[in-house]
């Protein structure tokens, strides 16, 4: 049956969490999974301060049944620990301040929706699944750091890359045309704010530049869309 259950302090989870179909759990403090711990979620979780991932055993947010953790604290929150999280459940991004990849890489398998807010990955990257749907209201990746936000690829087709700076919103777009998938095809972009280094001009241009890299796809040929905002353009 549903359940509701609402907490005012942090979680440390040093055992196993199991947030069933239809419960919502509510977590006003942070959240810390601690080595050994493993959290199932098929519910809700609202995650309303930080998570923290130091669990070397399972590092892994598990669902089964398209389960949901959503970041809407009222404060800047951040995702960190020592240890990469995969969560296999949905995620959703609704905090007006934004998320921040503070200490390692991070994985989205389920499907990721932004209402509200940006994810700053600084030197991390953020890597969705195969199967991983994007959806946004308002908000983005800042890839303007060090991190790409990366795709992984099961076929040939369109993907846009949700990314952007701290304010605007200006992703890629790529259409496959042809190309051959190896085992672990990703695809993996960031943005840059400023005018390339490289210009040949100092008349006409946009300040700002993207870098992209694949990994295990050759021979392909893609059409790719890069998109600039109004103030970009001298």
């Amino acid at each position: 049956s549903a359940a509701f259950m609402m907490g005012y302090s942090q979680l440390t989870n040093d055992g196993s969490i199991n947030i069933q179909t239809g419960a919502v759990l509510v977590v006003e403090g942070d959240i810390i999974n601690n080595d050994g711990s493993s959290m199932l979620i098929d519910g809700t979780v609202e995650a309303k301060g930080d998570f923290t991932n130091n669990n070397t055993t399972t590092a892994a947010i598990d669902a089964a049944s398209g389960g949901l953790i959503k970041f809407n604290g009222s404060a800047a929150q951040v995702i960190n620990g020592t240890e990469e999280t995969t969560f296999h459940c949905d995620v959703e991004v609704d905090n007006a301040l934004g998320l921040t990849l503070a200490s390692v890489n991070e994985t989205i398998e389920g499907d990721l929706t932004f209402t509200d807010g940006i994810v700053t990955l600084g030197a991390y990257n953020l890597t969705l699944g195969a199967a991983t749907t994007v959806s946004r209201t308002s908000g983005h990746v800042d890839a303007t750091g060090a991190g790409e936000l990366i795709k992984k690829v099961s076929a040939l087709g369109t993907y846009t890359a949700h990314i952007g700076d701290a304010t605007n919103y200006t992703p890629v777009d790529y259409s496959f045309n042809s190309g051959t998938l190896g085992a672990s095809p990703t695809i993996g972009a960031k943005v840059k704010a400023t005018a390339h280094p490289n210009l040949p001009t100092s008349t006409d241009y946009i300040s700002r530049y993207w870098s992209l890299s694949s990994n295990d796809i050759t021979t392909f040929d893609c059409d790719l869309t890069f998109n600039f905002v109004a103030g970009d353009l001298t």
